[in-house]
C-alpha cells in the first residue's frame, strides 16, 4: 500500500552566506552546519518497494515543503534536507547570533522534561 514522502523537485541557493542549523544531541552538545540553500520538498505516494507509485492527487494540489538544505556528510555536491542527519533544533540567519549558553541550557531543560512527561508507550501494540 503507497505511503505519502516528500521529494525534492527544486532547489534554491542560499543569496546570503551565513545562514545555519544547529543540531542538538541527548547529551546537550551543539553543532551546527552552513545551509546551502533551500529544497522544495513535493507530496509523492512511494509504493512499498520505494518506488513512485501513482496518484490522483493533481501536482497543483500536492503538499509543498521549503526546507533548509545542507551537505549530506562526505558528499559536498549532494544536498539533502537539513534532517537528513538529526532532528534540527534551531535555524539562524546570517544576521542572528549563535545561541548563547543560557538559550542553549534553556532547551536542554526544555528537552529534559518534555522527556519526563512523555507517555509511555504500550509495548503491546
Amino acid at each position: 500500500m503507497p505511503h505519502n514522502d516528500y521529494r525534492a523537485i527544486d532547489f534554491r541557493p542560499a543569496l546570503a552566506a551565513g545562514w545555519r542549523v544547529f543540531y542538538m544531541d541527548d547529551a546537550g552538545k551543539v553543532t551546527s552546519l552552513p545551509v546551502v540553500g533551500w529544497l522544495v520538498m513535493e507530496q509523492a505516494p512511494i509504493s512499498a518497494d520505494g518506488r513512485d507509485a501513482h496518484s490522483d492527487v493533481p501536482v497543483e494540489n500536492r503538499d509543498r515543503l521549503v526546507v533548509a538544505g545542507v551537505h549530506r556528510d562526505g558528499w559536498a555536491s549532494h544536498v539533502v534536507p537539513a534532517n537528513w542527519h538529526a532532528e534540527p533544533w534551531l535555524v539562524r540567519g546570517p544576521d542572528l547570533p549563535d545561541p548563547d549558553r543560557s538559550q542553549i541550557r534553556a532547551e536542554k531543560e526544555r528537552r529534559e522534561e518534555a522527556a519526563l512527561t512523555k507517555p509511555l508507550e504500550d509495548d503491546e501494540e
